[in-house]
């Protein structure tokens, strides 16, 4: 009979806490942490573990006191690790990505327990604040609008043309056999996320789309023409559906104004597309396939599977071709991902989802970030994984105050 996640999870923190993790393991460990989203079940499993060790302590001689004790004290040195030099980097990434995700298990953990003067400090809370979930509005070409975070599972609308399901954290458009049509035109539907909220969508095409905190898609019910065309803002990855007499066309948009930023044409491939308007470039990075990006004045370049565009107002479009995929996708796949980020960037990531105004009071550090945060974990805990001596933070309801 094969473990359950379960038990293969607790054998590998146990296996962890007591030094003989092997690498192989520790790669299962990491993809395990990944995939549980249940914080208590997760709590449970090392306080289980524990308890059984110490039950056993006259037979394998471990202090787990003190084990523990040295696990924190990790944490705390490079659990959410200050890069400083790319060598440096390299030589401690591995430990940095590990103690990061285990040090968060026991850190929950040690905040149920009394270990006086060595327990962590904790970030000042006035109203702890939960991370992002599932949820999106969906506006149709009438106007109405759906809330899909109470919608229930099932058909949302089956009308002349139109067919539209809800599984759980995606709506999917079945193919129409002729064309939706208001008053002799084309019906067109938006998909938008608020901040806090992230959504997947099926275009009537089979194209798959995945849209982050604070995103939006315009998109068509149906595709008729001879290019399939959608409008979108903030952060989409796509999977599109192939079909070589139809090109799939991208125009990324600015949210604020909806002027166009840039323009991504494909044929059926995979890639991403950043383009919050708090940031100052848009990022198209390409996973499958080949995408042509253009910006406004009609510089283009044709990108590869692992190349990425930058385009930034008023200077050339330039191409990266080693990009850090990883981060690129670690908002799809369930984590933060920080890559020598300063701490600007990393918080106007953790504003979206946490849905949290981010407030700079004094000199910040000037330090890079480097490291995976789970992104089901709450608001403190990430702060938490973050806070170092040079920066701290103080959560005053859905305020965040970044401090020295």
């Amino acid at each position: 009979m094969s473990q359950s996640i379960d038990d293969r999870a607790g054998y590998l923190i146990k296996q962890y806490i007591t030094g003989g993790c092997t690498y192989d393991e520790y790669q299962e460990l990491l993809v395990l942490l990944k995939v549980q989203t249940d914080n208590t079940q997760l709590e449970a499993l090392l306080m289980e573990e524990l308890h059984n060790s110490q039950s056993h302590a006259a037979e394998s001689e471990v202090d787990w006191e003190s084990m523990l004790q040295r696990i924190t004290q990790q944490r705390e040195t490079i659990s959410m690790t200050r890069v400083r030099s790319l060598t440096w980097v390299r030589r401690f990434a591995v430990a940095a990505v590990f103690v990061l995700l285990v040090g968060i298990i026991v850190w929950w953990w040690l905040q149920k327990q009394d270990f006086g003067s060595e327990r962590s400090k904790n970030i000042p809370v006035i109203a702890d604040v939960s991370p992002g979930s599932n949820g999106a509005i969906l506006t149709l070409q009438n106007g109405q609008q759906m809330v899909l975070d109470s919608a229930h599972n099932g058909t949302l609308i089956a009308i002349h043309g139109l067919h539209i399901d809800k599984h759980d954290s995606s709506i999917a458009y079945e193919p129409a056999s002729k064309l939706t049509e208001v008053n002799g035109e084309t019906s067109y539907n938006t998909l938008s996320t608020p901040r806090g909220r992230q959504f997947q969508l099926v275009l009537a095409d089979g194209t798959k789309v995945w849209l982050n905190a604070a995103s939006s898609i315009h998109y068509p019910t149906s595709f008729s023409t001879k290019e399939r065309i959608v409008d979108v803002t903030g952060e989409v990855y796509f999977e599109v559906a192939k079909n070589a007499a139809r090109p799939f066309i991208v125009n990324i948009l600015s949210e604020g104004e909806g002027s166009q930023k840039g323009r991504i044409e494909v044929l059926g491939t995979h890639f991403n597309i950043n383009a919050y308007d708090d940031e100052k470039q848009v990022r198209t990075t390409l996973l499958e396939g080949k995408v042509k990006a253009s910006i406004v004045n009609g510089e283009f370049a044709v990108l590869h599977p692992g190349d990425q565009a930058v385009m930034d107002a008023g200077t050339p479009l330039t191409v990266s071709h080693a990009p850090d995929l990883e981060s690129v996708m670690a908002w799809k796949n369930g984590y933060f991902k920080f890559n020598r980020a300063d701490i600007k960037t990393v918080m106007r990531q953790i504003a979206r989802w946490y849905d949290v105004e981010i407030e700079y009071q004094g000199a910040i550090t000037r330090d890079q970030f480097g490291g995976y945060i789970p992104r089901d974990a709450t608001l403190s805990q990430v702060l938490h994984a973050l806070e170092q001596s040079l920066v701290h933070f103080n959560i005053q309801g859905k305020k965040v105050i970044v401090t020295p």
